[in-house]
């Protein structure tokens, strides 16, 4: 009798799914199927490009970010008349570290002198750069290499005597 049974239950669901507005439900839920398999696909990648985002944001500071939040630093201290220039960006040895510190190579220091009279020339490396706590656009920046007669600058092959790059 259950034989007979299920052959009867097989030929009404086939006789019903003919009707016009089952054949319509059924068709909707097999296009709903679809769409909720192809919405699952496209959550989980779309989690995994955000995990890897996370990832990389987390590991990887933001140079841009970090800049920005100290130009405000600075602009807050220059309205405000503040003494301490600390966070400067102005300042080279901080913007040294700062850059250092976002993986960007810096030139080697090899040493500050608080007055440019107090610099070891005879303990200078034959090539180096001098350059100055503050200025901008090349004032202050001396690349020399040692020569026969003193110093001479990179660009230029007349000799200079360090007191004169001490006073410029």
């Amino acid at each position: 009798m259950s034989g007979k049974t299920s052959n009867v239950l097989t030929w009404a669901r086939s006789r019903a799914r003919a009707l016009p507005h089952v054949a319509w439900r059924d068709q909707k839920i097999d296009e709903l199927l679809t769409k909720q398999v192809k919405t699952a696909r496209e959550l989980a990648k779309a989690k995994r490009e955000l995990s890897a985002l996370s990832t990389a944001s987390v590991q990887v500071p933001s140079f841009r970010r970090y800049l920005f939040a100290e130009r405000r630093i600075h602009a807050h201290m220059r309205d405000h008349a503040a003494d301490n220039q600390r966070n400067s960006l102005t300042r080279k040895l901080n913007s040294y570290s700062f850059a250092q510190s976002h993986g960007v190579a810096i030139p080697r220091i090899f040493d500050i002198w608080q007055e440019p009279e107090s610099i070891d020339w005879d303990g200078l490396p034959d090539e180096v750069v001098i350059k100055s706590q503050t200025g901008s656009t090349g004032r202050g920046v001396f690349p020399l290499r040692r020569s026969p007669d003193g110093w001479t600058i990179v660009t230029k092959t007349d000799a200079i005597e360090p007191q004169n790059i001490a006073k410029r």
